[in-house]
């Protein structure tokens, strides 16, 4: 299931940065009447200073006072203010209204916090939406109240109200803490940190001692959220074996200010043998034993790109150079808080997922892919795009869904009487592709044995010299480079072993005879009475 949760573009506005947003689409979200009594929205507010909020109201009667009080973590009142909510007539997922307090002040990300909302205008409206949540199984634990959660009657409910958090200046710097970096090849570490409010970040690195000039991964343009216990931030460094580095990554906030910190880092050491003079010599005759050596390297992705885009949906495409599986996640700016959602479980070279019918209009939007081989080695890559202008319809199937049915395949696989070659047939249920079809076959160790090319039209190919084992089978359609799956892989059975007993059958048919006309010969000879001795 999509996420609805949104990471508001961080843009500064009249109030202020708005750094946080819950606004999910205008037909996700219902009102709620809030003249009977105060309600609260609980919430973290994801970083150190907050100067104002928005919530979503309509009002049909006539205008009227609101009240708006904060409480921390403690309940001790922190904030308070009122406004008048003017007449606001009914609109679809309500209007922004604004509340600025009367200074900005410091919060704790960490910390809850909770705003009550109170009026007695008789007809004022407030907005909410589901909440609903998607992690990957790797991802740290994101606590349910980052997105708000709504308190009515003294229950907390599955909803939150739709709110803004916004910061009207800061000069401080971000702070930085658990900086570390993780080995993860020979030619590739992994350097991760926390921060305590959402920052942009650049790192440069060096061979230790060197004159040449650093490495550079530069400032992305876009802002991410690395809270501790929420989310690291985290980059990828190409590394050569056997190395000291020094790095320095610098980090700054939506208003320019920058931290910096620097540090050293070893890559990993190629592991070498030196003989032992005393040790005995190893007999000509035995046979070294090679021990295959673990899988550290994450798979390399490349070719991402936008394969076809509307004005609420988005089609992504990417290669890797191994198996791999393949997920998405679509934002605004960060890849743990994200809006929709979709995965695909098979592992394969070709990666297409969609979201369909899940965007608003003429929006900018990241999407960001993750790729895990067999080895559970992972990588990730982001692309930014922005969807057509016009009326986006809803999806009728919720995001985070199998894109391939699970009904029967229309790929089908024969195996052949020489037992090295098999025929691949597919059924194309819509319209033929442009550029043909590709078949990609790969071994039980997910690895690839051949991969084939066929012109539009044709619907079946046999490919001969393959070696013995099980194959997995996938079929594409290629329209002009990208590639979609035509249902799901199929499985072709080593039936080498079996064609052979199968071929020997007279042998074994004259065996057989042989062994039963021994058997009774001897039964017959045992029954035979004994011959009588001739004096």
């Amino acid at each position: 299931m999509g996420i609805l949760i949104s990471l508001y573009p961080l843009e500064v506005f009249a109030h202020g940065n708005a750094y946080f947003e819950f606004n999910p689409d205008y037909f996700k979200t219902n009102s709620l009447d809030i003249s009977s009594g105060p309600v609260y929205q609980i919430f973290l507010p994801v970083n150190e200073f907050m100067g104002g909020f928005d919530l979503w109201f309509d009002n049909a009667g006539s205008s009227g006072t609101a009240t708006f009080q904060l409480y921390d973590q403690s309940d001790l009142l922190v904030k308070s203010a009122q406004i008048t909510i003017p007449h606001i007539d009914p609109i679809t997922g309500g209007k922004r209204t604004h509340v600025d307090w009367s200074s900005q002040f410091p919060v704790a990300g960490s910390n809850k916090y909770k705003l009550k909302i109170e009026s007695a205008l008789p007809q004022l409206r407030i907005y909410y939406a589901d909440r609903v949540g998607f992690i990957e199984h790797n991802a740290p634990y994101a606590s349910q109240y980052m997105n708000g959660v709504a308190q009515v009657a003294g229950e907390e409910k599955e909803f939150s109200f739709k709110f803004a958090l916004y910061e009207v200046s800061e000069g401080s710097p971000p702070i930085l803490s658990n900086v570390a970096v993780s080995v993860l090849s020979y030619e590739q570490v992994k350097l991760e940190f926390n921060s305590n409010e959402p920052v942009d970040h650049k790192i440069e690195y060096k061979l230790n001692d060197s004159q040449n000039s650093p490495q550079v991964i530069p400032f992305s343009g876009s802002l991410s959220f690395c809270n501790q216990g929420v989310n690291k931030c985290s980059a990828l460094l190409s590394v050569i074996p056997n190395a000291s580095y020094q790095y320095t990554l610098t980090v700054k906030d939506v208003w320019g200010n920058q931290a910096q910190v620097s540090g050293l880092f070893s890559s990993k050491t190629l592991e070498s043998f030196t003989p032992n003079p005393s040790a005995t010599p190893t007999p000509t005759n035995t046979q070294a034993v090679n021990t295959p050596m673990p899988d550290n390297t994450p798979p390399i992705i490349s070719g991402l790109k936008v394969a076809d885009l509307s004005n609420g949906g988005v089609n992504i495409s990417w290669e890797t150079n191994e198996a791999a599986n393949s997920s998405m996640i679509i934002s605004f700016t960060n890849d743990k808080i994200s809006i929709a959602a979709a995965s695909d479980p098979t592992f394969e070279l070709l990666h297409l997922l969609k979201i369909e019918g899940q965007l608003n209009p003429a929006t900018p939007y990241l999407a960001t892919v993750t790729s895990y081989d067999s080895a559970n080695n992972v990588s990730s890559a982001s692309i930014k795009f922005t969807t057509l202008a016009g009326q986006s319809t809803p999806s009728p199937t919720p995001s985070g869904e199998p894109l391939i049915n699970p009904t029967p395949s229309p790929v089908a696989v024969s195996d052949n009487k020489d037992s090295k070659s098999i025929t691949i047939s597919w059924v194309y249920p819509t319209k033929e592709p442009e550029s043909g079809y590709r078949v990609d076959i790969f071994d039980d160790n997910r690895s690839l044995i051949k991969s084939i090319n066929v012109d539009p039209g044709v619907h079946s190919v046999t490919v001969a010299d393959l070696p013995g084992g099980n194959k997995s089978v996938i079929v594409y359609s290629n329209n002009k480079g990208v590639y979609e799956k035509i249902g799901l892989p199929v499985q072709a059975k080593d039936t080498s072993f079996i064609k052979r007993i199968l071929g020997m059958w007279p042998y074994l048919l004259v065996a057989i005879g042989g062994i039963l006309g021994l058997l009774l010969r001897n039964y017959f000879l045992k029954k035979e009475p004994p011959q009588a001795t001739l004096p």
